[in-house]
């Protein structure tokens, strides 16, 4: 016998099947339909011990659902906030005016527990100020569940991290969101959601991750919208209307990480399969950037050091489309190195120190045959970064300086923030980004008309 079930919401319709079997158990199936996109997304459960009372009977011919017959064991939680954000630049951005954001979010996000399936959801509503980017964005629609003991399947729009990195992503090639690291957005917006399917198996010895997107997830970079930057072709600080218009890519990405624990030392290794999160080729034949093919592989190590933690990890990005490094339109193959250490220097007052290195690979054929060296990156990019974390007031105000200098290139990323909990429901955030730096070309510096000031009123539901 079979059950059916749909729900639209947005720009989502959702199907429900639920296949009652005598002798076998049930099998579940999830369809998900985005029309606008025509992107079908399916899910199929098959567990033997997804029953819906002790014996599956001929009762359930005449299925219903009511609560004195089903009695189905579940369990749901649901919770919203409305967020208040503004902010002001405080250097002279004659691109862009006052304001760096403007904006309210409206956040209506839930839990539900049925049978051994799990599912989140985090639905926001922004609203522009200005007008002109109104949406409304899953942020999460993700189900999770156990095909076996040691299998579990985690799928739809979700948020994935890992590698031991703050804030510089080593083989973390899961998109982020730049613009919103910029405005003063919570720092867990800098991970941006995507579509895809992760399975994760447990096995006695290690870990084994997999993830599966059927699109190319990019990063929401930095493209003269909400922010201005450095235009090498007109050697300036540009931004609207010189938007940095980026191709969009249909191909598949597959991300990998095996983890084991040796001796309490966290040992990872990583593999990914897909294209650049940046868009750092251009296209002679459309006049457009896009985001280039890579393959990358890597490892980690993090563990107690002393009185503290330390990590190290290390990339090598391969440009598929370069291999050699002669072509000055594709950005070349990069390794990538790091160290970092945390600990806590006083009570209440962490600190965490960060050498970050990126090595551009065949530099010389990059010379050779650059249209313009002036704008190239430096074949050694290094990186440190500091942070200090303080709570005081009963952990209710939290203080934060973290900084990004690049001893070489000579420019710097400073953010601050004092986030202030004044009732269960009530948090206040205040904070700022600082960039500076000599030659605007450098990564950091040509944000330098970027500083700015923010203020977030967060109320919880």
């Amino acid at each position: 016998m079979a059950i059916g079930a749909r729900l639209s919401l947005i720009n989502y319709k959702f199907y429900l099947f639920v296949v009652l079997h005598d002798d076998e158990g049930i099998i579940l199936g999830i369809i998900m339909y985005k029309y606008i996109t025509g992107a079908v997304f399916a899910v199929f459960i098959y567990s033997q011990s997804l029953v819906f009372a002790t014996e599956v009977d001929s009762e359930w011919a005449e299925f219903e659902f009511d609560d004195e017959k089903s009695k189905l064991p579940y369990s749901y939680d649901l919770y919203s906030f409305a967020e208040l954000h503004v902010g002001k630049f405080t250097t002279t951005n004659s691109t862009l005016g006052d304001r760096s954001i403007e904006e309210l979010n409206l956040r209506f996000a839930g839990d539900l527990y049925l049978y051994d399936v799990f599912t989140s959801f985090k639905l926001d509503f922004i609203n522009d100020f200005n007008g002109k980017n109104d949406k409304v964005i899953f942020h999460e629609l993700m189900f999770n569940f156990q095909v076996s003991d040691k299998l579990n399947v985690q799928a739809g729009r979700q948020v994935l991290s890992w590698g031991t990195g703050e804030q510089v992503f080593l083989n973390d090639l899961f998109a982020k969101d730049w613009q919103a690291l910029f405005a003063g957005k919570e720092i867990g917006y800098l991970k941006k959601p995507m579509d895809a399917v992760r399975l994760v198996y447990l096995y006695e010895k290690f870990t084994l991750d997999l993830v599966w997107s059927p699109k190319s997830n990019a990063d929401i970079f930095i493209d003269g919208e909400m922010f201005s930057y450095f235009n090498p072709n007109k050697e300036a600080i540009v931004a609207n209307p010189n938007i940095l218009n980026a191709s969009k890519a249909s191909s598949d990405e597959f991300h990998l990480r095996l983890l084991k624990n040796i001796n309490n030392m966290e040992v990872s290794f990583y593999g990914y399969y897909g294209r650049h999160k940046q868009p750092v080729a251009f296209s002679p034949e459309t006049g457009m950037n896009y985001h280039p093919k890579i393959t990358s592989v890597g490892s980690s190590i993090r563990s107690a050091f002393g009185s503290g933690l330390i990590n190290g990890e290390i990339s090598h990005y391969i440009a598929r489309e370069d291999k050699k490094g002669t072509d000055p339109f594709i950005a070349n193959s990069q390794t990538r190195l790091l160290v970092g250490y945390e600990y806590e220097l006083l009570p209440k007052l962490t600190t965490a120190f960060q050498y970050y290195q990126e090595w551009t690979q065949d530099y010389q054929a990059l010379k050779k045959n650059s249209l313009n060296l002036t704008y190239e990156p430096s074949e050694r990019r290094h990186v440190i970064t500091a942070k200090l974390n303080y709570q005081a007031l009963q952990d209710n105000l939290t203080l934060i300086l973290f900084s990004q200098y690049s001893p070489n290139e000579k420019d710097v990323y400073i953010q601050t923030s004092a986030i202030y909990r004044l009732t269960d429901n009530i948090k206040i955030t205040l904070g700022g980004n600082i960039f500076s730096g000599d030659e605007l070309h450098t990564k950091f510096a040509q944000f330098k008309t970027n500083d700015n000031i923010f203020f977030r009123f967060r109320y919880t539901i």
